[in-house]
């Protein structure tokens, strides 16, 4: 009798704690990732009705939302992210599948929620399918965003590729594109960013392209959404840059018994600028030597010599930044340990060189 009874009492507690975890469950509220309140930066697609799609890295959002906790609908099984709430240190995960939490237990009132994608673009794409609040909670009226904008066309470097750990190292969980130079410029100059960056691809050569049979330079998947996908071509107008960095060269001399000639690797610049300025036809538009050393000063006189021939064709909102005129900007300590992609302190030197000189030519000081 005993027995039964405490067998009773139990079946009574499980029952009483499903109910309360019942209630739980239920004392939540999700919101689409196309409310209203939510802002995107970078290349996302938001056409296909509740969602929020991105096959871009560094590709970020900004929301800010009530309540104690905070979760995330996200479906991309490879790719890594990127969180900070209130402004604080960012966290690294993988979305786990239905729902990934981010927060709990916070203090009651407002906060801010930052996510950006770790990993490039031709990983994949990521949906975004929304968030779940605390019952009750709710999305408030962003901040205004900033009214400055910047674009960032490069390569494995702009991605922040092998940035994220010691060697040896795997792409996707050793890449932080949100510790790149791009998103360090973007926050040094206060202004929202975009990041168009594929590991290993050239003006008119990839890396090893000789060897991969990968023929897609940059002019070829420069004006996607996805980079993995041909379509939907990019609307400019969906996050119109004010100034776009072409940061492209490095890997075409990479692999010098096959690197292009003066004439291949110029008219491919060109073509490049020619693309960008048809599709931004407002922004300025600024080349930029590669950054590594150790490809030798040739790129740098080419991509000099593609940006002077196109302004002396007529584009007055075009112009060159040279990056190791005055010797190397980066030493070997700021590489992984190969020559070629900085660590996070070397995106940072670059940043620090870069922004005086954007801001003198954008009005911007």
């Amino acid at each position: 009798m005993k027995r039964r009874f405490v067998l009773i009492l139990l079946l009574a507690a499980l029952a009483c704690w499903a109910e309360l975890l019942t209630g739980v469950a239920q004392a939540a509220r999700f919101v689409p990732a196309d409310a209203g309140a939510i802002q995107y930066f970078g290349r996302w697609d938001r056409s296909q009705a509740g969602t929020a799609r991105t096959g871009r890295g560094a590709a970020y959002l900004r929301v800010d939302f009530t309540g104690t906790s905070l979760r995330l609908r996200l479906q991309d099984p490879q790719n890594w992210w990127r969180y900070a709430i209130d402004g604080r240190e960012y966290t690294k995960f993988r979305p786990q599948g239905g729902e990934t939490m981010l927060a709990d237990q916070l203090a009651p009132g407002r906060h801010t929620l930052f996510l950006i994608r770790a990993t490039e673009g031709q990983y994949g794409i990521s949906t975004l399918l929304g968030l779940v609040l605390d019952d009750g909670a709710e999305l408030l009226p962003a901040a205004p965003a900033s009214p400055r904008r910047i674009e960032i066309v490069g390569d494995s470097i702009a991605a922040g590729a092998m940035n994220d750990g010691p060697l040896p190292l795997n792409y996707r969980t050793k890449e932080d594109g949100a510790a790149a130079f791009a998103p360090e410029l973007a926050r040094q100059l206060q202004a929202e960013w975009s990041v168009v960056a594929k590991s290993g691809e050239g003006v008119a050569r990839n890396y090893m392209e000789y060897y991969t049979g990968q023929h897609l330079h940059t002019e070829d998947t420069y004006a996607r959404t996805f980079y993995t996908e041909e379509q939907p071509h990019w609307n400019p107008a969906s996050f119109p840059p004010q100034v776009i960095l072409v940061t492209m060269g490095t890997n075409d001399f990479t692999d010098l018994p096959h690197k292009p000639t003066e004439q291949e690797f110029v008219a491919g610049y060109e073509r490049l600028l020619r693309l960008v300025r048809r599709l931004n036809p407002a922004a300025v538009i600024i080349g930029v030597e590669p950054v590594p050393a150790m490809i030798g000063p040739t790129a740098g006189i080419w991509v000099r010599q593609a940006v002077t021939a196109l302004q002396t064709a007529g584009d007055t909102k075009l112009y060159f930044i040279p990056i190791n005129a005055a010797g190397p900007l980066l030493q070997d300590s700021d590489y992984v340990g190969d020559g070629t992609h900085p660590t996070k302190a070397g995106a940072k030197k670059i940043a620090d060189y870069l922004r005086p000189r954007v801001a003198a030519i954008m009005g911007w000081e």
